[in-house]
């Protein structure tokens, strides 16, 4: 299975960074929660658009190797003093390169989606481009990657892009055709198979057919002249498994064909319905991790509140939707719930712990963790 570098990057943001960055950008914490969650997805969907030119790899490998990854060893420190304008100062020239001259467009229609200024915006791409791009640095020194393997790796985060993008975000960063390329590529796979299917019965058909032709010109000749009626039943009675060879072939083709139709957009579907209701869950995950890592005191409490109700709501309805889809897509949002849930569980007691904490958010942490453990199995 592919490396998810937006979790690995979405990782380095823990509460205290966003309260942080909050601090730096002038914006609520929730809302720079959000928007930092529109960013990096559109940052990494950039890399892989630029990846996808000509000697686009080429140069980015060029531009990791030459940027420094030190700074993700303790992202907070990293950002104290002037740290956060050095990384903002190299993340706006990463981002001129992605985005070019529509760096102010992008920022605005990020920036709207995700409920901050288009000027804060601009600054949060700069400060998260190094981030994101030094995770991919990282990646790509452990694994000794050259242009191609880098190339590889960012075709690999294609689905976890499309999945993470806003609405409406993918259009405008002109994502499209470069995202939609991972689910081509997909139905490209399972159109071949199907193809080769058909094919195989179709030449069966043919075969048959041919026989059959075949038949019936002997049959045909050995009719001919003053041949009686009852030689002619011998004739045919001779030839007769081999008019049942056409026939059958039909069928199978059918039968292929048929199978083909169904099974295939069936498992094509199941896989798209998974991938997404996993995503769903690691967002929802993240989102209440890092909300909760917030919360000190009653104030900060109430920030935290409308995350978690949010949250909540998302749960419930994905508990809904998960529950009418295939029993494969069933167990694999459980087996991810289950593994997730154990440390969410211990940081919701922790911050319940906290005097006055328990009755601000009880309400909206218990109908969130009893959907988490339903949706668990």
């Amino acid at each position: 299975m592919a490396t998810n570098l937006l979790e690995l990057a979405q990782s380095y943001i823990t509460g205290p960074v966003t309260r942080q960055i909050s601090g730096l950008l002038g914006e609520g914490e929730a809302a720079t929660h959000s928007a930092i969650n529109a960013a990096m997805p559109s940052l990494l969907g950039g890399l892989i658009k630029q990846a996808s030119t000509p000697g686009g790899t080429s140069g980015l490998a060029a531009s990791l190797d030459r940027l420094d990854t030190g700074f993700l060893g303790n992202l907070g420190a990293s950002l104290g003093g002037g740290g956060a304008q050095r990384l903002m100062d190299t993340g706006a020239g990463l981002v001129k390169n992605l985005f070019g001259g529509s760096v102010d467009a992008v920022s605005g229609v990020i920036g709207r989606t995700a409920g901050v200024g288009k000027g804060a915006m601009s600054s949060l791409l700069g400060l998260m481009a190094p981030i994101v791009m030094g995770v991919i640095a990282k990646m790509k020194k452990t694994q000794n990657l050259d242009a191609d393997g880098l190339q590889h790796l960012l075709v690999d985060q294609k689905a976890f892009v499309a999945n993470a993008l806003p609405t409406g975000v993918k259009d405008a960063l002109g994502l499209g055709n470069v995202l939609e390329s991972a689910a081509d590529t997909g139905r490209a796979a399972f159109a071949s198979a199907g193809h080769q299917t058909a094919e195989a019965g179709r030449a069966a058909y043919d075969a048959g057919r041919a026989a059959w032709e075949s038949t019936r010109s002997a049959v045909s000749s050995g009719t001919r002249g003053t041949i009686e009626t009852v030689e002619r039943r011998s004739s045919i009675g001779r030839y007769w498994p081999l008019l049942l060879i056409p026939i059958i072939a039909l069928l199978a083709w059918r039968l292929f064909s048929t199978a083909n139709r169904t099974t295939v957009p069936a498992a094509q579907a199941a896989a798209s319905q998974l991938e997404n209701a996993k995503q769903q869950v690691t967002n929802t995950f993240q989102s209440v991790t890092t909300a909760l890592n917030g919360v000190k005191d009653e104030a900060t409490a109430r920030t935290a509140l409308p995350v978690l109700e949010t949250a909540g709501r998302s749960i419930t309805a994905l508990t809904g939707s998960v529950a009418a889809m295939p029993q494969s897509v069933r167990d694999g949002v459980s087996q991810l719930v289950r593994n997730l849930l154990p440390g969410l569980q211990s940081l919701v007691g922790n911050v319940q712990a906290i005097p006055g904490v328990s009755n601000i958010l009880g309400p909206a942490l218990t109908p969130l963790m009893n959907g988490l453990t339903r949706l668990g199995g």
